[in-house]
């Protein structure tokens, strides 16, 4: 018997052109965005199978990992680039999201539910 469990996702961060990124790591990851560093968890294999559940949910989303370092994923015995290239992710090594994924024109953003800010 076939059954459904409803999730919500949130996205480390989606850039202003709807790119969606995830700064994951083996150890543990972050993500520069201006000046401010954010920790963001590991790619484990619950992660791993939550990202691509919604990858094949949401074909149409651009969701894109930062990785401070090319970590071995120790269950899968393979570097993160490699589990990204397999399953269609792009990805960028280093402390930073690259000033290209900024300057990309926008994105499909269907299915994604962004929250307004607050107003002060």
């Amino acid at each position: 018997m076939k059954y459904t469990v409803e999730h919500t996702y949130t996205p480390d961060f989606v850039l202003p052109n709807g790119i969606i990124v995830e700064a994951k790591d083996g150890e543990g990851g972050y993500a520069h965005v201006g000046k401010s560093s954010y920790y963001r968890g590991s790619l484990d294999s619950a992660a791993r199978g939550k990202m691509l559940r919604i990858k094949k949910l949401y074909p149409n989303l651009d969701i894109r990992f930062v990785f401070r370092t090319d970590q071995t994923l120790h269950s899968l015995g393979k570097k993160c680039s490699t589990w990204c290239k397999e399953h269609g992710f792009k990805y960028h090594i280093g402390d930073s999201i690259p000033d290209s994924w900024l300057k990309e024109e926008p994105k499909d953003t269907e299915g994604l539910l962004l929250k307004k800010r607050k107003e002060k």
